[in-house]
């Protein structure tokens, strides 16, 4: 499996959002696949641990973190730095933010980092990494979106937004890659048990969402078949239930879905 996906892509892997989460586990099952990691993360604590850990357990792999925050504007040079010469074979655009909450509500500056996170670091890491991709014929990108970007979420409007934005993005780049040896694949994750949707939603929704691993192993069996896809049957059920309904309830539904998931942080 490791020998494949060198081969394939090629020898490193570059994971925003890496320390936790989501962002942890592509680290891990890229590692899994014998790919170094360069992983970025803004929590310098978090980072070591998680890639020390990974050096524990993948010895004969080289692990570089990065303390970065694609929040800020100048985080692509720190980044760049640490990949000088080297061949990133896989780029992960895993790092994400969003507000919960009435919009006329949420703060400028809570907006605009939303944009910044979850539109601009990504658009900006695929123009700094894949021209070599297409120039040596191979490479993967996984951009994780969300299922909520699939119909307008009430009260989480802006970040499904944004996840709107990169599930059209990823196909339309999917569409522009597919004849240079570079693969794409956008996830759409739905309620997935990592530490920050558990911090917000414990209890009932807690309870039998998907693992994070079950989650991003999706991603891997399936790059390279299609452009991108719910990782959990029962969101993919639900949200061809959505789909089928005129754009009105459905939007009414998923407000009255979002009141409930996130029942402690609207009652503030």
């Amino acid at each position: 499996m490791s020998q494949n996906w060198t081969e394939k892509y090629g020898a490193w892997a570059l994971i925003t959002g890496a320390a936790q989460g989501i962002g942890l586990e592509f680290s891990r099952q890229c590692a899994l696949r014998g790919l170094n990691l360069i992983m970025a993360d803004r929590d310098d604590d978090e980072l070591s641990r998680a890639a020390a850990k990974l050096a524990e357990d993948f010895p004969a792999l080289l692990i570089r973190p990065i303390c970065t925050d694609v929040g800020h504007e100048a985080f692509l040079g720190a980044i760049e730095a640490e990949c000088q010469g080297l061949e990133i074979g896989v780029l992960v655009n895993n790092a994400a933010c969003g507000t919960v909450g009435q919009f006329l509500d949420t703060p400028e500056s809570s907006l605009r980092l939303q944009l910044q996170v979850n539109m601009l670091a990504p658009m900006r890491l695929i123009q700094a990494f894949v021209p070599a991709m297409v120039e040596r014929g191979r490479g993967a990108v996984f951009n994780v979106s969300s299922r909520t970007g699939e119909i307008g979420s009430p009260y989480f409007s802006t970040y499904a937004a944004s996840k709107a934005w990169m599930t059209n993005f990823s196909e339309g780049l999917w569409y522009e890659l597919r004849d240079a040896g570079v693969d794409l694949f956008v996830l759409k994750p739905d309620q997935t048990a990592t530490p920050g949707y558990l911090k917000y939603s414990p209890g009932e929704f807690g309870d039998g969402i998907q693992p994070v691993e079950a989650c991003v192993a999706e991603a891997f069996e399936y790059i390279g078949k299609c452009i991108g896809r719910i990782p959990v049957e029962s969101g993919r059920q639900a949200d061809a239930a959505l789909k089928a309904m005129p754009i009105e309830e459905a939007v009414s539904a998923n407000g009255e879905g979002m009141k409930q998931v996130f029942a402690g942080l609207l009652k503030q």
